[in-house]
Order: C-alpha cells, then structure tokens, then sequence
C-alpha cells in the first residue's frame, strides 16, 4: 500500500477499537517502524484521520476501467 491508496478497515479492527467507519479511506502518509511493521495515516470521510497498522487495513482494488 502507498500513499494516495483506497482502504477500508477490517471488520475485527472497528470492533476492537471501537472505530464506526464504514467509508473508504485514503492513506496520507506511511511510517515504518523499527520492527518491520507499516503505520499508514489514513483519512476517512465518515470518521477523521488517524494512524492504522497495515494489519488493520484492506487495500480497496483499482478498477481496470472495463465497465
């Protein structure tokens, strides 16, 4: 995942932190961090910006414009 990417939280991530967004995201920022895991900082329209780890989020797939 990068920067400019679409996410969307994992269900056991809302439910453990009591997050209630249910919108895409998108990542602002990354962050690596001293034991191999990302941070991403991620906006979302129904909830606000903070940091997630990259086990607590779901790439959102591009589409490849066949429709």
């Amino acid at each position: 995942m990068k920067i400019g990417d679409l996410v969307t939280l994992k269900e056991s991530s809302r439910d453990s932190f009591a997050i209630t967004s249910r919108s895409p995201g998108i990542i602002l920022d990354t962050l690596e961090m001293s034991d191999g895991f990302t941070e991403y900082e991620v906006m979302f329209e129904d909830w606000g910006v903070g940091w997630f780890s990259d086990l607590m989020l779901t790439p959102i797939p591009e589409s490849d414009g066949d429709n």
